[in-house]
């Protein structure tokens, strides 16, 4: 998504940039919510300034995160993006993509990537302007007990 694609969307959700009095909350947040992804929050910390993360907040509550990282000053790529269930089919998911990549855009990146499952998710996308370059099959295994065999 570039910033000619970026659409402004009608927002009613609190949502800010990850401050380090969060951090606690937010890492049990992660790590509940992203736990089958390789970026944990504990490998995210050390190198957090080439991340933007922004969360959701309600009463006080992580609920909804949105973690992004810089892959240069001109690209930078969602790696994860997720609400708690209940808010999932709200305009949530869609004002969390937006606030960062309306950040990351203002700060002179000139690109956000997105990979996103159909579902919530792709609509989210679709509704702040992204557009859909192609799509692919990821395949998951997570037994491999038997698959090879001793030569």
């Amino acid at each position: 998504m570039t910033s000619d694609q970026l659409k402004v969307i009608n927002r009613v959700w609190h949502i800010e940039e990850l401050k380090e009095e969060r951090f606690e909350a937010y890492e049990a947040f992660h790590s509940h919510t992203f736990e089958t992804y390789y970026w944990s929050f504990e490998k995210i910390k050390p190198a957090l300034k080439q991340w933007k993360i922004h969360v959701a907040i309600k009463e006080d509550k992580i609920i909804g995160s949105v973690f992004t990282k810089k892959h240069s000053n001109e690209s930078a790529e969602v790696y994860g993006c997720d609400v708690i269930e209940k808010y999932r089919q709200s305009a949530l998911l869609s004002e969390l993509m937006f606030e960062t990549s309306q950040a990351l855009l203002q700060e002179g990146v000139s690109e956000v990537l997105n990979f996103v499952p159909e579902g919530p998710y792709l609509d989210a996308a679709l509704s702040i302007g992204a557009e859909v370059y192609g799509s692919y099959m990821c395949y998951h295994k997570t037994n491999f007990q038997g698959v090879y065999r001793q030569i």
